[in-house]
């Protein structure tokens, strides 16, 4: 495939993903404008019930969407593996995980540590959502994944995880949602933690912006996308340079090393990700330029 049209795919990828994130990221600001950012946390249980529920599948939604566009898209060239649909016992799974996300937004709203303000173009603004989001990244990848991800794809507690794995090199965009309830816990919830205790030793204020979880799904999304050029940074260069979706997907496909979400080796290593990119092409028999 010439190296040129594959440029012009990574091209539509960001102003296609910016444009699905922002359309995510517009509801809660619809949601939440009326309540004011000083009285936020004021809001009923049933309005804030709704906004959650209201949310969480919105961005399931647009997920799903941005999916089938990139199954239009890329046309005959997504792998053979993923050319069918997802199965139905997936439909279940997205419904659990869904909700408790939401529940979990729910309760941590509730306790006034994710909260909203209104969008403005100033660095403060922006670094309030990008530096939780980046740091989280990190965590997540340090403190969790790397000594608890690789010792569930051991025979003893590869039970936790089995159920994810169903996905192999079918993954697509909404299989991040298959996931069993203990699995979801060991690799999602003590990062959010971890931040929350830094920032209360750094005398700072202690939660999150809405968007963070925002991105949070959307990066999550990606890593399972059909589209190897999938927007998970909302940074054009470090989607170029790591190439998240491509490590995670051989992941699946392998079932076995690739332990972190973040690939750090193409930090450091041109020849790994250039291994790695050409590895994609070979395990899931495709011919992207990347």
């Amino acid at each position: 495939m010439s190296p040129l049209k594959d440029r012009s795919l990574w091209a539509f990828t960001q102003v296609a993903d910016y444009a699905f994130a922002s359309s995510i990221a517009l509801l809660s600001y619809v949601l939440f404008y009326e309540s004011g950012e000083d009285t936020q946390f004021q809001l009923s249980n049933t309005r804030l019930s709704t906004y959650c529920a209201f949310q969480g599948a919105c961005a399931v939604l647009v997920l799903w969407l941005r999916e089938e566009i990139y199954f239009y898209v890329i046309g005959e060239r997504v792998p053979k593996a993923k050319q069918k649909p997802l199965p139905d016992k997936t439909y279940p799974y997205i419904f659990q995980t869904y909700s408790l996300s939401m529940f979990s937004f729910f309760l941590m709203y509730r306790s006034e540590i994710i909260f909203w303000s209104p969008a403005s173009f100033t660095l403060e603004f922006w670094s309030s959502i990008f530096a939780p989001f980046y740091l989280l990244l990190v965590l997540r990848d340090v403190f969790f994944l790397a000594p608890l991800h690789r010792l569930m794809h051991t025979k003893k507690y590869y039970h936790l995880h089995k159920l994810h794995h169903e996905a192999t090199s079918d993954a697509q965009s909404l299989h991040a949602f298959q996931i069993d309830v203990i699995d979801l816990m060991i690799e999602n919830v003590g990062a959010p933690f971890l931040l929350f205790g830094l920032q209360w030793a750094l005398d700072r204020r202690v939660g999150i912006h809405w968007l963070v979880g925002v991105l949070l799904t959307f990066h999550d999304g990606g890593l399972h996308s059909i589209n190897p050029f999938s927007v998970m940074y909302f940074n054009p260069f470090l989607e170029w340079l790591l190439e998240p979706n491509v490590t995670h997907q051989l992941h699946h496909a392998l079932n076995k090393g690739y332990y972190l979400f973040v690939p750090w080796g193409h930090l450091i290593s041109r020849k790994e990700r250039l291994t790695d990119c050409q590895k994609y092409n070979k395990v899931l028999k495709c011919d992207f330029s990347f």
